[in-house]
């Protein structure tokens, strides 16, 4: 007689039972679907957009070069201040500039207006996620996929910052999708009968795109079934029923993709569909996969008319150098060596990946035997080439960054979403414990932080971040029970209600409670009345933070000691932040402007606060000039 199983794993078995039900019944029409992606990325990207500060220092950056633009009309030279920004192409900028003109202009605007083409970016990734993989794997699987591309904690994050890489992978899905659905016009008119795979067992995923077939042997082995390991043949074509896209409109879809992702961030999205391409040629050696690309088209005349005129201009504009920044100065840069202090040894992404594509990612140590022993099959082939490859590249790029993984995490949830939809064997048990454990660690982490950080910081915490806290850190707890006991309904279920519960009480509750670990958002707040007595933002000598720029002014002026010196002595009416770790700079260069005398400075206000990027806790107070009669009135 058989132990009867413990209440938590009863209680996750019950909540998978019922999430499946539900997921069945909305994955059944096409419009629910679309709903519930849209609702799920509401919910995960919403949360904290407008509430969280701007961060440093790649969002502040962005964020005030996009400013500048809108100040001064120059949509071609990208500049933070007076510095010149030719390291990325101009195609986020003009994004930013265009949402935040939508609503009103930058002038009392808030930083909620920047990240709204992040936030756009990553919906698009999640239903471009869906679009381009049902037809490898089916409705049903590539929804699952959308949604594990959805809850995954960079696209979360990467949502809530104004910069490139969630706008990035939708427009490269974008472009994988016309690619896969370009292959899939030559071929077969419907998807084949369930076939044998190298193991010997009969794989049957049920697809509403496919016709039911007899069973029994003797079928034709088509290798761009889900599950075919074997190659040889031409994809099919989606089923007959519903209508085609023409060519020539997935080829512009393609390209225009193309050419847009090239103007956010360069080559990374030709890179994606490179290792796509790569990965299902040598898997069919086919020329099929070269020719849907479709170069004899209108599709690379779109790309050139969308790409060649901004490279003409800012190659004009910067007399050359943007492409001595761009590509010898960042791209380059970071293939030699660890740019920004950002280095890190090969194999730390495997260490950093749990985390990164929480909560799914031990998932990936489940499906991987799978995935490599269906390597050959139609939706494999391309998934494992882009996920495979492009961890290998990160990791022996120098430069290390938790998004660096993001392009790849739609490939990886397909593949998963594929083993969770095959009817395969129980992992091996010591498969099951370590997911169990690296999802536990992760999300324990997490929801803990949550509520442990705001106590510790501010002595309180919000009770809305709590409660969700609280109930995400109980889904956690149901799904390593299920992923302990290879549970894999019961544990894809607890995931998703753990991150629609953690990701808002981490991004709309506990981060923007955390005001001490914004120094700049304190900053500005504190010097906002004495700004208005003399009408200008103050200046800064040691703090250089480029989102006290952002939320001063583009007029926030960043001094070198003497300049800061000269400062206090000269203008009419000084404002200059200075830190007290770098207070004897200060006061050295007074005594060396020959003067006996230094002028007597007067402190206004000061700030404590915890700066990230430097690691420490750093107190900084802004000083006048004693007797200046426009700071006299103020407070």
């Amino acid at each position: 007689m058989s132990a009867r199983p413990s209440l938590p794993l009863r209680l996750a078995e019950r909540f998978g039972a019922l999430a499946q039900d539900a997921a069945r019944r909305v994955a059944e029409r096409g419009w629910t679907r679309g709903l519930a992606l849209l609702a799920l990325c509401l919910a995960l990207f919403l949360p904290g957009i407008a509430d969280l500060p701007v961060t440093d220092r790649d969002e502040a950056r962005f964020a005030q070069a996009t400013k500048q633009m809108l100040e001064t009309g120059d949509y071609v030279d990208i500049r933070f201040q007076d510095e010149p920004r030719w390291k990325k192409p101009v195609g986020i900028y003009w994004m930013q500039a265009a949402s935040v003109a939508a609503v009103g202009g930058p002038e009392g605007t808030g930083i909620w207006a920047w990240r709204i083409p992040s936030v756009l970016g990553a919906i698009l990734a999640v239903f471009a996620t869906a679009w381009a993989f049902r037809p490898l794997m089916g409705a049903q699987a590539a929804f699952l996929a959308a949604g594990l591309t959805a809850i995954s904690l960079v696209l979360a994050g990467e949502a809530n910052i104004a910069k490139t890489d969630a706008m990035l992978l939708g427009l490269t899905m974008v472009a994988l999708g016309a690619w896969v659905r370009l292959l899939t016009r030559s071929g077969l008119a419907s998807a084949p009968p369930p076939i044998e795979i190298a193991a010997g067992r009969a794989l049957d995923v049920p697809d509403p795109d496919a016709p039911a077939a007899p069973a029994g042997k003797g079928w034709k082995v088509d290798p761009y079934h889900p599950h075919a390991v074997r190659a040889g043949a031409l994809p099919p074509a989606e089923d007959a029923r519903r209508p085609r896209p023409d060519a020539l409109a997935l080829r512009l879809i393609l390209w225009g993709a193309l050419g847009l992702a090239v103007l956010v961030k360069g080559p990374i999205a030709p890179a994606i569909l490179a290792l796509a391409v790569l990965g299902l040629w040598i898997a069919e050696r086919s020329l099929a996969p070269f020719r849907a690309l479709g170069f004899a088209s209108w599709g690379p005349v779109l790309f050139a008319v969308l790409v060649i005129p901004w490279l003409v201009a800012i190659h004009l504009a910067s007399d050359g150098m943007f492409w001595i920044e761009s590509v010898g100065g960042d791209f380059l840069d970071k293939l030699a060596s660890g740019q920004e202090k950002h280095g890190a040894p090969p194999g730390t992404y495997f260490g950093v990946v749990w985390a990164v594509l929480w909560p799914w990612a031990p998932l990936i140590l489940l499906a991987a035997p799978f995935a490599w022993r269906t390597r050959g099959a139609r939706a494999t082939a391309p998934l494992l080439a882009i996920a495979l490859a492009w961890w290998l590249i990160v990791e022996a790029t120098p430069t290390k960054l938790p998004h660096y993984l993001l392009p790849a995490a739609p490939a990886a949830a397909g593949l998963v979403a594929l083993w969770l939809t095959s009817p395969v064997a129980a992992p091996r048990r010591w498969q099951s414990i370590a997911a169990a454990i690296l999802f536990a660690l992760v999300g324990a982490a997490l929801g803990l932080a949550t509520i442990v950080l705001p106590l510790y910081v501010n002595g309180t915490v919000s009770v809305w971040g709590a409660i969700l806290a609280v109930v995400g850190l109980a889904f956690v707890a149901l799904g390593a029970v299920a992923l302990w006991n290879a549970q894999r309904r019961a544990a894809v279920a607890t995931m998703f209600a753990a991150a629609l519960a953690l990701y808002p009480a981490v991004l709309q509750f506990a981060l923007p409670s955390l005001t001490w670990g914004f120094p700049s958002a304190l900053m500005a707040s504190a010097a906002a009345p004495y700004e208005a007595c003399v009408g200008r933002p103050a200046d800064t000598q040691s703090y250089r933070e480029p989102s006290l720029v952002f939320l001063q002014g583009t007029g926030t002026r960043l001094l070198q000691p003497a300049e800061a010196a000269r400062s206090l002595r000269e203008d009419p009416a000084p404002l200059v932040w200075i830190e007290d770790r770098r207070r004897d700079q200060l006061d050295e260069a007074l005594n060396l402007t020959g003067e006996a005398q230094p002028p007597a400075l007067r402190e206004l206000t000061s700030v404590t606060a915890f700066n990230p990027n430097r690691g420490g806790v750093t107190t900084l107070r802004l000083l006048t000039r004693e007797g200046v009669e426009p700071l006299a009135a103020c407070p």
